[in-house]
């Protein structure tokens, strides 16, 4: 499941932000709530 939102992820936000390894707790924190 951390795999499809991974890619969302990376589909919904621009490039840039690839660089910035806080995306995935972003996302943890996301699901979580």
């Amino acid at each position: 499941m951390s795999v499809i939102l991974y890619f969302l992820a990376r589909k919904l936000l621009p490039p840039e932000t690839e660089a910035v390894e806080g995306g995935s707790e972003a996302i943890k924190k996301h699901s979580q709530s």
